[in-house]
This record gives structure tokens, C-alpha cells and sequence, in this order.
């Protein structure tokens, strides 16, 4: 029986699973404060030409967003990758305004550990394998509405954006439910708007999570 069980572990620990195995908890939340720093082109003179000629644009063409809120939900497919949502929330802290808001799905993929907890029993004999630090990389993309420029403390124009981003990071699980989140995201914006821009972006963000 000991010999049979260990065969189970075994294939769970492989992404095999075995018909004994199963995993305790398949949906993950993470939140997350973040540092978003854009750097814009194009768009910003036409839109200024358009508008009063005292109007500036956000830190010449570039801006970082501090703290912002950073929030994501993982559905696991298998102990290796989930599917996710993600929304970042990139507020101007002096002004109240909304500097960059993003909304979009991806995937993650996790490296040298299972992404989950499993179980695995066998009429009287049980084990749980519960990965300690999870290391991840992923894609995420979907639509943004970014800040390109400024005309006092009222007026702001914004920019449509196509966002598309790959990350990567590392997960310290605490407990069953509780951990620490730590990663990046580098992205490309093409904006289709009436004020069309392109934008590079990266997103360092750190946060919790936990699984429910």
C-alpha cells in the first residue's frame, strides 16, 4: 500500500494525476500594490495643437504611477499553468486623477514546482504536497486607457490602448491559503484612439495571495 501511494506521489509531483490525486484549492487571488512607469510617443503634439497652447504633457512624454493597485485572479487548468484576469489601477496621488487603468486575461506558467497544493490518499494513507516557493512566467494582454496629456488640475486627454505584456516573478507560500508575491511586467501599448499613442510600460509590483 506505502509502495503504491509513493507511485501516486510521485505522478502528481510529474503533472500525471493519478486517480487518487486532487487538488485541495484551484482558484488563487492576488493583490497587490505596484510602481507603473510609462513612456509615451506620438499623439502628444497632435493633441496640443488641438488645445490650448498652454497645455503640457505628463512628465514629458513619460510617467511613474506610485503606488498603484494591482489585482489578478488565477483559475488553475493543471499543477503547471492557470488562466488569469488582471486590472491595474494607476491613480496620480497629488491630483486624484487616473494616470493608466488596464483590464485584460493571460495565462501563467510555473517553473520547477507545481503552481497548486495537492493531495493524495489511499484508503488509510495520505500525503499533501504543498510547494513553498513558486516561480512563475506569463502572459497577459487586454485594453488600457492611459493619460498622454494634461491642461491644469481639470482637463486631461487619454489614450485607447491594445496593452500586451509578458511577466515573471515568484510566489512564497506561508500556509495552506496565505502567501507573498513578488514579480514584474514589461508591455506594449498601441493606442487606436482619437489620440493615437504607442506606450512602453513596466509594472514592479508586491502583494499577497491567497487561495480559496
Amino acid at each position: 500500500m506505502r509502495q503504491r501511494s509513493l507511485c501516486a506521489l510521485l505522478a502528481g509531483s510529474l503533472g500525471l494525476l493519478a486517480p487518487a490525486a486532487y487538488a485541495d484549492k484551484s482558484t488563487e487571488l492576488y493583490v497587490r500594490l505596484s510602481a507603473v512607469k510609462a513612456t509615451i510617443s506620438g499623439g502628444s503634439s497632435t493633441a496640443a495643437s488641438n488645445t490650448d497652447p498652454d497645455a503640457t504633457t505628463s512628465s514629458g512624454g513619460s510617467f511613474m504611477a506610485m503606488p498603484s493597485l494591482d489585482v489578478e485572479y488565477q483559475i488553475f487548468n493543471s499543477s503547471k499553468s492557470s488562466y488569469c484576469f488582471r486590472m491595474v489601477l494607476s491613480p496620480d496621488m497629488a491630483s486624484g486623477k487616473v494616470k493608466y487603468l488596464y483590464g485584460g486575461v493571460g495565462q501563467r506558467f510555473y517553473l520547477s514546482s507545481q503552481g497548486l497544493a495537492w493531495s493524495v490518499s489511499e484508503k488509510n494513507v495520505s500525503f499533501k504536497m504543498s510547494p513553498g516557493i513558486r516561480y512563475f512566467v506569463g502572459w497577459d494582454a487586454g485594453l488600457a486607457q492611459i493619460t498622454v496629456l494634461e491642461r491644469g488640475t481639470v482637463l486631461q486627454v487619454g489614450s485607447t490602448l491594445v496593452d500586451v505584456g509578458v511577466s515573471g516573478g515568484a510566489t512564497y507560500q506561508m500556509g495552506d491559503s496565505f502567501g507573498l508575491n513578488a514579480g514584474a511586467t514589461a508591455a506594449f501599448g498601441y493606442g487606436f484612439s482619437n489620440v493615437a499613442v504607442t506606450a512602453i510600460l513596466f509594472k514592479v509590483f508586491f502583494g499577497g495571495n491567497y487561495f480559496f
